[in-house]
């Protein structure tokens, strides 16, 4: 193996207004390659390291779904039940049509959830969250929030459409009346704890807080990266843990959880988290038709979506086989995982309004690394 073409590429980065970022590459659970370019700070003062912790969005959602399997291999949830079972503030859903409000047909299952075809959005300052929070001094906790988001209409009827949505954030309200845990708490004792990923948290205290990488804002014309605050506002509440959008994590950190997945659902010290066939049927993919047409508007090309993460299903998109899989976060992250050939790749970058990440970085990282290692589909 020879990562030099990867190398070259991730210290580019720089000239291309990305601060900072950080690289990991794993075969099977050894590291075959790590990469840090740039600093931490907007001074250029402290170099990326091993111990800054980034916002991670949208990534959470892998570790939700992987959750959500995890009850489903138990037989406490199944793929087709109805949501309203544990939440019943969706059992009597209304959709939004260009003649008014008029009642929904169907009930959101957890498989509308897990593909993002409940008929969500990502409206999470909606007038009923708004009302729930000024209820509560803005201290709701995440099932009172989950239930506010079951007041507001329906985008469709479930099942005829993908949406990128709160879907996952409603998954997370799931799994905490399911386990009587809340969803940080349940994640901890089924990832973090087994997988040591002691730098994995929804609310980090102020000595977390002080490691977190710093957050800029964007400028895609001028490739340009200006220091900003780091948006919170997925999080309405301290004690809303976000399902779609909540994980702070280090790429050490998150790289062990990808790696696993990697291999078959089995940790380094040989602890099966998830099995292999709930792996599997999470990268299968979901969606056809309409559906897929929706997913497509998405830009990633290529992919199709399983259960809460993208799926490749064209071979002639990328150098990754088909059914390799993942996701991103709103700030750059990406993560990627080859069961087939015990693949995973974790970026890292903290960066909002960079469709450069998305467009150009991951597909280029992804692309390097199967070129670097040699491996031919």
């Amino acid at each position: 193996m020879d990562f030099t073409k990867l190398s070259v590429f991730i210290d580019s980065l720089e000239s291309q207004g990305i601060p900072g970022c950080d690289c990991a590459v794993f075969s099977g659970h050894k590291p075959v390659f790590r990469k840090m370019q740039g600093h931490k700070d907007s001074a250029g003062k402290i170099p990326v390291s091993h111990n800054d912790i980034y916002l991670l969005f949208s990534i959470t959602k892998v570790l939700t779904c992987c959750a959500i399997m995890k009850l489903i291999e138990e037989e406490k949830i199944f793929p087709d039940s109805d949501v309203s079972v544990y939440l019943p503030a969706f059992s009597e859903m209304t959709v939004r049509t260009s003649n008014g409000l008029r009642p929904a047909y169907k009930r959101i299952t957890i498989r509308h959830l897990m593909t993002m075809t409940a008929g969500l959005d990502y409206n999470i300052q909606s007038p009923s969250v708004s009302d729930v929070l000024n209820a509560t001094c803005g201290k709701a906790s995440t099932i009172e929030i989950i239930d506010a988001i079951a007041r507001e209409p329906l985008s469709f009827e479930p099942g005829t459409h993908y949406q990128y949505s709160l879907c996952h954030d409603v998954l997370a309200g799931v799994i905490e009346v399911v386990t009587g845990m809340t969803f940080s708490g349940y994640l901890n004792k089924i990832f973090f704890e087994p997988l040591e990923m002691t730098n994995s948290f929804f609310h980090p205290d102020a000595a977390a807080s002080k490691r977190i990488a710093d957050f800029y804002l964007y400028d895609p014309k001028n490739r340009i990266s200006t220091k900003t605050d780091v948006f919170t506002g997925f999080v309405p509440s301290e004690n809303y843990d976000s399902g779609g959008a909540g994980l702070y994590s280090s790429v050490d950190d998150y790289i062990k959880f990808a790696s696993a997945l990697a291999c078959g659902g089995i940790s380094s010290a040989g602890t099966q988290l998830l099995k292999r066939s709930s792996i599997d049927m999470m990268r299968k993919d979901q969606l056809s038709g309409d559906l897929r047409a929706d997913f497509d508007k998405l830009s990633k090309k290529g992919y199709s979506y399983g259960l809460g993460v993208r799926t490749l299903t064209d071979s002639n998109s990328s150098k990754s086989p088909v059914g390799e899989f993942g996701w991103d976060g709103a700030a750059g992250s990406y993560v990627l995982i080859d069961p087939d050939n015990g693949i995973s790749i974790f970026y890292a970058q903290h960066i909002m309004n960079c469709s450069f990440a998305f467009e150009h970085i991951h597909p280029t990282i992804r692309d390097l690394t199967y070129e670097c290692m040699g491996i031919n589909k």
